[in-house]
């Protein structure tokens, strides 16, 4: 473990190191959080030494300690612990290859963490293109379900189809699942084809094995195909990098949106408005609205 002038690294920040790298420490952190913590990551906002403590119980944390970590000094309170080789080289830990994992922090004027802010940069296939954008064609391609028969990704005689990329354990992909599953009820009988895609290496994200998959379309959990694309040839071809993650396209398998379900996975009475609105245009016969929204969610986990 090193840091850039480790005798000169305040003590609230210590604590969040020690507790980053060793879960049995967090408790310890909370002597150097401020009553009115903030901890902001990707749409999930949490305030509260209490609330912020339990959200950090959830998350991976002794993935962290056998990465090098360094301060950066922002000024003004604020602060940068990096978790990364020095040149910024992927630094492998357990669970998959992490190029980089920053933690954004903001002190009070106490010296406590008023801010927590996570950010996550995971190494990419040199392959993977840009994301498919609006006006882009989406390829053919036939993946196997999870019990092994072929599914055609495009219904050439759907009216619309929509893509989803979604996982098992990924908390974004499971916050917005049943309101995904509503959308497919409600519109597959107005000529939209669904299917959604777990891209994820199983050997990286163990609750992607396909055991679990096939478990949980046993157990109704998936109102449409739910298919395997374990090679990752889809997701790198059409640029996907986060579960969830949708395309929706038109009768001639053209991107007319590609992003998130809606704006909040933690607030359901959203309905998939984003992902509803598109739908509602196109089977209009108009092209939507909003093409492209901001990507919440984890980020696929790749075969390096």
């Amino acid at each position: 473990m090193t840091a850039t002038h480790d005798r000169t690294v305040p003590a609230a920040i210590r604590l969040w190191v020690d507790s980053a790298t060793d879960p049995a420490r967090l408790p310890e952190l909370r002597e150097g959080l401020a009553p009115d913590v903030e901890f902001d990551f990707a749409g999930i906002r949490r305030t509260g030494a209490d609330a912020v403590l339990e959200q950090l119980a959830g998350a991976p944390r002794g993935r962290l300690a056998v990465v090098p970590w360094r301060l950066i000094d922002r000024g003004s309170g604020k602060y940068t612990v990096r978790f990364a080789n020095e040149d910024g080289t992927p630094m492998p830990s357990p669970g998959g290859p992490m190029a980089a994992m920053d933690f954004n922090l903001r002190l009070d004027a106490e010296g406590r963490i008023a801010l927590i802010s996570p950010s996550p940069i995971h190494s990419e296939p040199a392959d993977l293109i840009p994301g498919l954008a609006a006006g882009q064609k989406f390829p053919a391609a036939t993946l196997p379900d999870f019990e092994g028969a072929p599914v055609a990704i495009i219904d050439e005689a759907a009216t619309v189809n929509v893509v989803v990329f979604t996982s098992n354990a990924c908390p974004w992909a499971r916050g917005w699942h049943d309101r995904l599953q509503d959308v497919v009820r409600e519109y597959t009988p107005r000529g939209v084809h669904f299917v959604q895609v777990n891209p994820n290496d199983a050997a990286i994200s163990a609750p992607d094995a396909a055991e679990v998959s096939r478990q949980r379309v046993a157990d109704g959990e998936f109102a449409s195909a739910y298919v395997s694309d374990d090679a990752q040839g889809l997701a790198r071809r059409v640029g996907a990098r986060h579960t969830p993650e949708v395309f929706v396209l038109d009768g001639a398998g053209v991107v007319v949106y590609h992003g998130a379900i809606d704006a909040n996975m933690e607030q359901p009475e959203l309905r998939a408005n984003w992902l509803r609105d598109a739908l509602d245009e196109v089977l209009a016969g108009a092209e939507p609205s909003l093409s492209a929204t901001p990507l919440v969610g984890c980020t696929i986990k790749w075969s390096m």
